[in-house]
């Protein structure tokens, strides 16, 4: 059932991915402001066609690279794993069931990843809109929620979810 919330919410977010690079193209000017400070006032331009380039080269790292490395790791044996009770996880007994939680964990943080990855395009569109450009005053609060749900996802997979069972 987990697998299944998390596979459908992260197709959700890359077709919200796709919708909001698509929106942003028609939305911004020619040479946006991409790149802010801590105050949020511009500090940085580019041309559109080279910022959703990059954009989009991001949105492919962070979406598909992120489960793609981790499904990869998961399936490459127990070297590059760091994980609690790995002897009890990369048994032949228990091994497919690793893989399909490693699989659940990849697509979750590339789904969190690329809720905040939507969220700078339309700040970045909103922000471009005003006379003067501006990022919100909500910008530290959403990257404080997207440090919190990481964390907690960190800490769902070290101390709760290698646990052995019974």
């Amino acid at each position: 059932m987990a697998f299944w919330v998390v596979s459908v919410a992260y197709v959700g977010v890359l077709v919200a991915k796709g919708v909001a690079m698509l929106w942003a193209a028609g939305q911004l000017p020619e040479r946006p402001a991409t790149h802010f400070g801590a105050s949020g006032r511009p500090d940085g331009w580019m041309r559109r066609r080279s910022f959703l380039l990059l954009d989009g080269a991001l949105a492919a790292v962070v979406l598909v690279g992120i489960p793609a490395m981790v499904s990869g790791l998961a399936r490459a044996g127990d070297g590059g794993l760091n994980i609690p009770n790995k002897d009890y996880w990369v048994a032949p007994a228990h091994h497919a069931t690793l893989v399909s939680m490693l699989d659940l964990d990849g697509l979750g943080m590339a789904a969190i990843t690329g809720l905040l990855l939507i969220w700078m395009d339309v700040a970045l569109v909103r922000a471009n809109r005003q006379p003067e450009p501006r990022l919100p005053r909500t910008l530290w609060v959403v990257v404080g929620l997207y440090v919190a749900a990481i964390g907690l996802g960190v800490w769902w997979i070290s101390v709760w979810q290698f646990r052995i069972p019974g």
